[in-house]
């Protein structure tokens, strides 16, 4: 799936230069890295994450704040200097937000996604957000944009809760 390309590349799978290119020689530790709100996966994706090892957090762990997440999350800012998370808007239900991304059945609100982007932007490790796949030109309506504003604004209450 070209999505998890640049995760590849960061963790030094593939396209070496190119990851030498943007500055990160040494790659990102598989043991660096949470995979959350993992929902549709092809059996390459299945086969890869499993030989790599990486921590998955299913989507009703972010809905749910679930065990699976806090013990993670907590476990690599331990580990790490900075954390960055990322996040591929196909991960909202597509009934909410048809303009995100692949569409697939299922996914979050925006307000699922606000409050689980809320608990990690609340540890101080977290230097960086990114939310991508949004499709403009598909979102008439702008009823997508709402999800994905309203994920946004509940995700920067998390930076009233750094260091509680």
């Amino acid at each position: 799936m070209l999505g998890g390309m640049p995760v590849a590349v960061l963790a030094g799978k593939c396209l070496p230069r190119l990851r030498n290119r943007s500055g990160l020689v040494t790659p990102i530790l598989f043991s660096d890295i949470i995979m959350a709100g993992v929902r549709d996966l092809d059996e390459l994706e299945k086969e890869a994450i499993a030989e790599d090892e990486l921590k998955v957090v299913r989507e009703n762990g972010l809905i749910e704040l679930s065990p699976d997440l806090k013990p993670a999350l907590a476990d690599l800012s331990a580990r790490v200097d900075t954390i960055y998370v990322h996040v591929d808007l196909d991960i909202l239900d597509p009934i909410v937000a048809p303009a995100a991304g692949l569409p697939s059945p299922g996914g979050l609100t925006g307000e699922q996604l606000g409050r689980a982007l809320a608990y990690m932007i609340g540890d101080e490790k977290v230097s960086a957000l990114s939310l991508v796949s949004y499709g403009a030109d598909g979102d008439d309506d702008g009823q997508t944009l709402k999800e994905v504003m309203r994920a946004i604004l509940l995700a920067t209450s998390g930076l009233g809760h750094r260091g509680t």
